[in-house]
């Protein structure tokens, strides 16, 4: 009775995961090609690719980076460094919408907050739950010998890595 509907799910399912897949390989090259023609990033990534009109330079050095991330380790660190610096950068940009609204408090919002404050804080709340309970496993697991590195704080440091660029292109092209 319910094995048609159980072959829908796993369609659409794997229809997600193809979309998500297509997203996360597309979007990426993409920002840092307009980062790059914006000035805000090495010139050669904003190159466009002459016959297939393509942000080709982009592309190739996301390309050189997931073959560094994937010779890395296992697809669950990268998976646990990803997770955890994609959430604490969720909770950068719920804590912006508190500091936007303080310092600009007469902008004009074209989307405001749903239920704002109550529901901005109570994601503000769990974000941070999840972020210590993971920091807080992870060192767990490193003091016990069950993991090699602490991947979130792994994750923290590859993405501070791009902190001097970030002064770099904001001093040259202020």
């Amino acid at each position: 009775m319910w094995n048609h509907w159980r072959r829908r799910y796993c369609f659409l399912i794997c229809l997600s995961v193809l979309g998500v897949t297509n997203a996360s390989i597309l979007a990426p090259p993409r920002m840092t090609f307009a980062m790059a023609q914006e000035g805000k990033f090495f010139a050669f990534a904003g190159k466009v690719h002459p016959k297939y009109n393509t942000p080709g330079n982009a592309m190739l050095l996301h390309l050189v980076w997931m073959i560094v991330m994937v010779f890395s380790g296992s697809f669950y660190i990268l998976a646990d460094m990803y997770i955890f610096v994609t959430w604490l950068f969720n909770l950068m940009l719920v804590a912006g919408v508190f500091i936007l609204r303080k310092k600009m408090p007469d902008a004009k919002r074209p989307y405001k907050v749903w239920g704002y404050p109550v529901v901005p804080i109570i994601a503000l709340l769990c974000t941070t739950l999840y972020l210590v309970i993971t920091l807080y496993n992870d060192i767990n697991a490193y003091t016990s010998g069950k993991t090699n590195l602490i991947n979130s704080v792994f994750g923290i440091a590859l993405t501070a890595i791009g902190i001097p660029f970030y002064f770099y292109f904001k001093k040259k092209y202020k």
